[in-house]
C-alpha cells in the first residue's frame, strides 16, 4: 500500500502528527484517538505488482519493519518504480 501524496521523509502527516503528541493516554499508557488519523482515499494497494521498470539512480534510507517496529536497516532502493 502506498500513499497517493507520499512526501520525501514524511512518515505521518504533520497534522496527524500533532493529532498524536496531544493525545491522551490509557491506563497502559497507549494512545487514544478519537479520529481517525488515514484516509483511505489517500491509499493505493498493490497486491503482488510486478516492477516493469526501475531507475538506475539508487538511494540508501532506512527501512522500518512493520512486524517489529523496533528494527530498522539501511537498505538501496531505485528513486522510482513502474509497477
Amino acid at each position: 500500500m502506498i500513499h497517493r501524496n507520499a512526501r520525501d521523509g514524511l512518515w505521518l502527516d504533520p497534522e496527524a502528527q500533532k493529532m498524536l503528541d496531544e493525545a491522551p493516554m490509557d491506563e497502559n499508557g497507549l494512545v487514544v484517538l478519537e479520529d481517525a488519523l488515514l484516509d483511505i482515499n489517500d491509499y493505493e494497494s498493490f497486491m503482488n505488482p510486478k516492477i516493469l521498470k526501475e531507475t538506475t539512480e539508487l538511494v540508501y534510507d532506512w527501512e522500518f519493519c512493520s512486524s517489529f517496529p523496533n528494527i530498522r536497516c539501511m537498505v538501496k532502493r531505485p528513486t522510482g518504480i513502474l509497477v
